[in-house]
C-alpha cells in the first residue's frame, strides 16, 4: 500500500499496467458531454484607434498627413482623403484643406493647390489657416 495515496483511491500505477483481463490500462479520457463546448464568436477586426473619441482620431489622422508631407505629399493627400470621409464636416476641417493645399503645391500641381485654398479661405475666413493659404492662390487677372 502506497503510504502518499489519498483515502479512498488507488495508488498511482507507475509504467503501464493491466487489468485483470490483461488488457492494458489507459486513464479515461473525460466524455465529450462531461465538458460544455466553448465555441469563440466571431469578431470584426478593430478599425485602427477606433477607441479614440472623434477630435482625436481627426488628429491622429492629420497628424499622420502632416508628418508625411515633407518625404511624401502623395500619402499625406491619401490621409487628408481618408479624413474628409470620415469628418467631412470636422472640426479641423480646416487644417485639413490647409494640409491638402500644401501636398499639392509640393507635387507640382499649383492650379488644384490654388482652388484648394481659395475654398479653404470662402468656407473658413475666420479659421488662423486663411491668411496662410493667400500664398498659394493664383492670381487673377
Amino acid at each position: 500500500e502506497d503510504p502518499t495515496a489519498m483515502p479512498g483511491h488507488a495508488a498511482p500505477s507507475h509504467g503501464r499496467g493491466s487489468s485483470a483481463s490483461g488488457a492494458p490500462v489507459h486513464p479515461r479520457a473525460p466524455s465529450p458531454a462531461a465538458e460544455p463546448a466553448v465555441v469563440a464568436a466571431p469578431v470584426a477586426p478593430a478599425e485602427p484607434a477606433a477607441h479614440l473619441d472623434p477630435l482625436d482620431r481627426e488628429r491622429q489622422l492629420l497628424e499622420g498627413a502632416e508628418g508625411l508631407l515633407e518625404r511624401d505629399p502623395e500619402a499625406a493627400l491619401a490621409r487628408v482623403a481618408e479624413h474628409a470621409r470620415a469628418f467631412p464636416d470636422g472640426q479641423m476641417a480646416a487644417e485639413r484643406e490647409y494640409c491638402a493645399v500644401r501636398a499639392l503645391a509640393r507635387l507640382g500641381r499649383t492650379a488644384e493647390a490654388s482652388q484648394r485654398a481659395e475654398r479653404l479661405r470662402s468656407r473658413h475666413p475666420d479659421s488662423p489657416f486663411a491668411p496662410l493659404v493667400r500664398r498659394y492662390l493664383t492670381p487673377t487677372p
